[in-house]
């Protein structure tokens, strides 16, 4: 599903339909403003993304300022709040994350075919936490999130989620890459 604003802004206009299906959908989230500011909260795992402009977000004590050329990530229920404050119209998006889609991805990711038909049963959740900080986007990465600019279809819910597996499956491969340098240990298989 896409929409065309962040479900968190502004009281007057708090879509609490959209904000309760949090974590139950993948939900995009487009938002265009010069000025804005979303209170400190919390939301499902979602990665935060800018395609023109500035958007500035405060979590765990860091200040962060997302820009065409980096990305944050959002743990799942991390308070954070974020602010559009630019002379020009800044263009971000939200991929709000279905707490189910990103625990079978990481199941699906650290376990083989063979354990799964071995444990049919197996069906422990999963979450997944990424370090707070801004990270660089590659080509990979740069293609698909633009890619959204350019598929019509992606309001289709299948279609979203197919576009979120690809999503989820480069930040897996970006969190394992992380966990291996910070613990020299394979986080994932490959």
């Amino acid at each position: 599903m896409i929409i065309n604003t962040c479900p968190y802004t502004k009281a007057d206009t708090f879509n609490f339909e959209l904000a309760d299906g949090l974590g139950r959908r993948n939900i995009i989230a487009l938002h265009t403003a010069k000025q804005d500011y979303i209170p400190p909260h919390t939301a499902p795992f979602s990665i935060k993304y800018v395609l023109k402009g500035t958007e500035t977000y405060k979590c765990e004590k860091q200040t962060l300022s997302v820009h065409p050329y980096k990305y944050l990530i959002i743990n799942k229920n991390q308070t954070y709040s974020s602010e559009i404050n630019t002379a020009a119209t800044t263009l971000s998006f939200c991929v709000f994350f279905s707490d189910r889609f990103v625990s079978d991805a990481l199941k699906y990711a650290m376990h083989s075919n063979e354990h799964f038909l071995e444990n049919p049963t197996s069906s422990q959740a999963r979450e997944l936490n990424f370090d707070q900080k801004l990270h660089c986007i590659d080509n990979e990465m740069n293609s698909l999130l633009n890619a959204h600019c350019h598929d019509a279809h992606l309001n289709d819910d299948l279609k979203t989620d197919e576009w979120c597996s690809q999503l989820l499956a480069l930040l897996l491969s970006t969190h394992n890459d992380e966990q291996v340098k910070k613990f020299n240990i394979e986080a994932t298989k490959h």
